[in-house]
């Protein structure tokens, strides 16, 4: 079972029932006429209301038998002969149950449309209209309650946004059919009676639609970058692709209904207004009409894609723009920043010259010098980019995965980087180029998918070969994993036992432990609850964790838990710990424990640390360590570690907890 099939089924149920409510909105909006022409195609649109009820009922039926047959991996017709499965997926399944009613309300949409045909007195066309449109604008509410959104703990307040998108959609396209007939209809046999009863009708619904169009467009773009955040999910998932066309299509749109609204409402209200008029006015709106179908096409394809944010993006494009990578390099910040200086100035010109006295060559000019000022400015911030540039990590950056890393560094990348990684291996000289150094801060400049396609695939210029026969994708994902961590030592020397207050920006690698009852848990579940003081203490060293064991419940009330990393259970028993896996946290932080005097041997990887202690804030980011060999002011008294915490919990969150995946 393809996406096709499914896709199809929502765009016309959501078709259809946007005809109901837009629609009905519009008859709503015109004036009862007595005229008999007038009155027959409010008739029409009326009949027409129950087709496109009846069709937006089968179609949300073969939608839900379509999305049944793709978790069952069943056919369509084993789906309908097994009505015990239908019956299952229906009320075992929130989806089910949604859809379910859904499918009861789309029955019951059938008995206001039909009543709405049989009534003739105003007062009951009134009633049964708004009845009509109240029940298919509930169907388009609950329909959010089942997507992407609903699904996410952190995406449902969303919902809201997107029932309100749905729902101005709705009145938006609904209402341009009855529009276009209305439109087209007097054209064939136009009087002044009706042509006023149009002009009338239209500047209603346009004054209206205004605030529908400024509710999609801000709930689209409002839906659009909650739902891709970067490039890469923008241009390299089908989801990202679909979003962009939505929003090109929904542009194009606006574009025709302006052209509508400043060019041929105003024909249609003077007086001997002629029916070429009106029938261009009407082709315009069902261009519109066109733009607003496939917008709808690409919302019900996006309902049966995987999002953005789950998807493996694939770059196609050879660059990508990023200041953080090309700023530091001279004259890159005062060539990129003129040319984008240059683009305003033109832009600015060329507005001058179109509101003093307009003057076609000079528009064009300046709209040329901007353009051409804004391409030399973003090729300025662009570097060399490759298919797995955006890759999302398969391995979550872990104390296992860094460890694994250094080890497989070791045996397979220290030849030519070094045994230190500072790119002075004995066989850097063979090379064509001096392979890098890894402890560089250039190191953090590229994404963590141009890692991955270099460890794949080699960089031939350099002479580096590529390793994807040699390590598996959860190796290379450790290597980069290491990687990362050893070049954030460099950059850590700067740290001390005193947080520099609102500045995280080291992230704590995750690692399992053990609290005092033998529970197990994560470093990650104290975000958003506790600091978190993680002790590497000397094999001898019972002092130190004596008093952290007698100062736990000061601590706790601090929200400070003090976490010993030992293998020696004596030595970690009725505190949390870490003994399973100790070995692999101590390598792991111990990279990043090089201080400004010490750099470490340039001849290992590690700085074989005999004791060490982190302070890491309730966010997740090391924010302060203690050094027992070097700093001689440090953690001793606990009256000093509990007032660095007070800090950091009088700080509100600067930065969103770190990934747990490097990028």
């Amino acid at each position: 079972m393809t996406v096709l099939f499914p896709a199809l089924c929502k765009a016309i149920a959501d078709i259809a029932l946007a005809w109901v409510i837009g629609g009905v909105l519009f008859l709503l909006l015109a004036a009862r006429s007595s005229d008999p022409f007038l009155a027959a195609w409010q008739r029409r649109v009326q009949v027409s209301f129950l087709w496109a009820a009846g069709i937006h009922l089968f179609a949300t039926a073969g939608l839900f038998i379509a999305q049944v047959a793709i978790a069952t991996d069943m056919a369509l017709s084993e789906i309908v002969a097994a009505g015990q499965t239908l019956e299952s997926f229906g009320f075992d399944t929130h989806y089910g149950r949604i859809t379910l009613a859904r499918l009861a309300l789309s029955l019951l949409l059938l008995l206001p449309t039909a009543i709405l045909i049989r009534s003739w007195s105003r007062e009951q066309q009134r009633l049964a209209s708004i009845v009509t449109a109240w029940t298919a604008a509930l169907i388009a509410l609950i329909g959010p309650l089942a997507g992407h959104a609903a699904g996410e703990d952190d995406s449902r307040w969303l919902v809201p946004t997107y029932q309100l998108h749905v729902l101005a959609v709705s009145a938006w396209l609904g209402a341009l059919p009855a529009w276009i007939w209305l439109v087209a209809s007097v054209a064939v046999t136009p009087t002044e009676t009706r042509r006023v009863y149009v002009a009338a009708t239209l500047r209603r619904f346009s004054q209206l639609a205004i605030g529908f169009v400024v509710v999609v467009v801000a709930s689209g773009l409002v839906l659009a970058f909650s739902s891709a955040s970067s490039a890469g999910e923008w241009l390299g998932t089908t989801y990202g692709q679909l979003i962009i066309t939505k929003l090109a299509l929904l542009a194009c749109s606006l574009l025709v209904a302006n052209r509508i609204r400043t060019r041929f409402l105003p024909v249609m209200e003077t007086v001997g207004a002629k029916p070429a008029a009106f029938l261009a006015g009407a082709g315009w709106a069902a261009t519109e009409f066109f733009c607003g179908v496939l917008i709808v096409g690409c919302a019900a394809a996006l309902s049966s894609v995987i999002p953005a944010r789950h998807d493996q993006p694939i770059w196609r494009l050879p660059f990508r723009f990023s200041i953080e990578a090309t700023w530091p390099a001279w004259p890159t910040p005062v060539i990129a920043a003129g040319a984008f200086s240059l683009a305003l100035l033109s832009l600015f010109w060329g507005l001058l010259v179109c509101l003093r006295k307009p003057q076609k060559a000079k528009a064009v000019a300046a709209g040329a010098a901007a353009v051409i000022s804004v391409a030399g400015g973003l090729w300025q911030i662009s570097v060399q980019a490759y298919p797995d540039t955006y890759r999302r990590p398969s391995v979550a950056y872990s104390t296992i995965s860094i460890a694994n890393g250094k080890h497989l560094f070791a045996q397979n990348c220290a030849a030519c980087h070094g045994s230190g990684g500072l790119g002075d291996g004995p066989a850097a000289s063979t090379l064509p180029k001096p392979p890098a150094n890894l402890s560089e801060p250039h190191t953090v400049l590229h994404t963590a998918g141009d890692m991955f396609w270099w460890l794949s695939h080699g960089i031939p210029k350099s002479g580096m070969p590529g390793f994807a026969d040699v390590l598996d994708e959860q190796a290379r994902w450790d290597v980069i994993n290491f990687l990362r961590t050893f070049s954030e030592g460099f950059q850590a020397r700067l740290l001390s036992p005193e947080i520099v207050p609102d500045h995280p920006w080291l992230g704590a690698p995750n690692f399992f432990l053990e609290d005092e009852n033998g529970a197990e848990r994560e470093l990650k579940d104290f975000r958003e609850q506790s600091n978190v003081l993680l002790v590497f203490p000397e094999k001898s060293d019972a002092v130190r964790v004596e008093q952290l064991r007698l100062e736990q419940k000061r601590f706790r009330k601090e929200r400070l838990w003090a976490i010993i990393v030992s293998p020696d259970a004596k030595l970690a028993a009725d505190v949390p710990n870490v003994r399973h896996g100790a070995q692999e946290v101590r390598e792991s932080y111990d990279l990043l424990s090089r201080s400004t005097t010490n750099r470490g041997d340039p001849k290992r990887l590690e700085m074989g640390r005999h004791s060490m202690e982190f302070l890491i804030d309730r966010f997740g980011y090391i924010r302060a360590r203690w050094l027992q060999e070097e700093d001689e002011c440090g953690w001793q008294n606990s009256d000093e570690l509990i007032s660095q915490v007070r800090v950091l919990n009088r700080e509100s969150k600067i930065l969103p907890p770190p990934a747990q995946h490097v990028h």
